[in-house]
């Protein structure tokens, strides 16, 4: 049985899904968001097994997110849970870990939370790919230099996009945008760390989603559009981008897989940007749009029959 952890509203799991039932796959999904998943490590001399959800999984898709192992109403008292959810943490790395020795294992919450774009970009630096200018900073002064001594930069999220949900409200990532002299204006000299890059100019950018060792990039035509010129991610679903197949320098190919061996990666996408001849990486996702139904439904299960 195939055991999916992903989240509610992840649009992606759905289509797989949607996959899975046409095929008469037997499988199980698991929303960390809304649930608590049961888990049971049984470890000894003679014995190694974990059950998750009563059920002895033989492999995993981790789509999304971590497993919670914490009841919501287990206990209100803020600092117990936080101490209860250090805890957990450490048992759902170490049975992660576990798993993927046993069965087959795509993706997974360790290697997200490793997800560092500094150190991305320097080692794709270091195996020759071209990377945009970057800065992270808190520091006004410093961030108006960067911003002179280019003709557009952009800020975008470090880490994770904004995803904050309080009683007063939610707050959620508006994407890669353009920093402008009135936001600069705003700005105090000190403010929360942010991640800076050059603005590239490109006629279109392209998506290199591979798994294993099958690769297949796109080209995104979304420099017509104003809405998506900065990141297509700013979808206009009116007019969508047109996307194609297209071929990238098997170098450059040969450069990512280098880089896949270094981070231990299966299955991502990597954004590259043509200018000049040249491609620029700017740092790998672990995430899946819509727009990849193509890929998925036509490419990623027919090299992933078997798994």
């Amino acid at each position: 049985m195939l055991y999916i952890i992903s989240e509610s509203r992840d649009k992606v799991t759905d289509i797989v899904i949607e996959w899975l039932i046409s095929k008469n796959s037997c499988f199980s999904r698991f929303n960390n968001d809304i649930q608590a998943a049961s888990l049971s490590c049984n470890l000894s001399n003679t014995i190694d097994s974990i059950t998750i959800d009563n059920k002895l999984v033989d492999k995993i898709w981790h789509r999304r997110g971590k497993s919670n192992l914490i009841p919501r109403n287990i206990i209100s008292d803020p600092a117990i849970n936080f101490y209860l959810r250090k805890e957990a943490d450490s048992i759902i790395k170490s049975g992660e870990l576990l798993l993927k020795k046993q069965i087959p294992y795509i993706g997974g919450y360790i290697k997200e939370t490793e997800n560092y774009k500094l150190t991305q970009l320097e080692a794709s630096k270091a195996l020759g790919l071209d990377i945009p200018d970057t800065l992270v900073t808190n520091c006004k002064s410093d961030l108006l230099k960067f911003y002179t001594s280019h003709n557009q930069i952009i800020v975008k999220d470090i880490r994770y996009p904004v995803n904050i949900k309080s009683e007063k409200g939610e707050l959620t990532s508006t994407g890669v945008k353009i920093v402008s002299q009135e936001m600069l204006n705003n700005l105090e000299e000190q403010f929360a760390i942010s991640l800076f890059q050059s603005c590239i100019q490109k006629e279109y950018e392209i998506r290199l989603f591979f798994f294993d060792d099958c690769y297949f990039p796109m080209a995104i035509f979304s420099q017509s559009n104003k809405k998506t010129s900065v990141d297509f991610r700013n979808y206009d679903d009116e007019k969508p981008n047109r996307c194609v197949p297209v071929q990238i320098p098997n170098d450059v190919i040969e450069k990512i897989k280098e880089f896949n061996k270094i981070y231990d990666i299966a299955t991502r996408f990597a954004p590259c940007i043509p200018e000049r001849s040249a491609l620029k990486v700017v740092q790998t996702k672990k995430t899946l749009k819509s727009i990849w139904r193509f890929f998925l439904l036509n490419y990623l299960f027919v090299t992933a029959e078997g798994f």
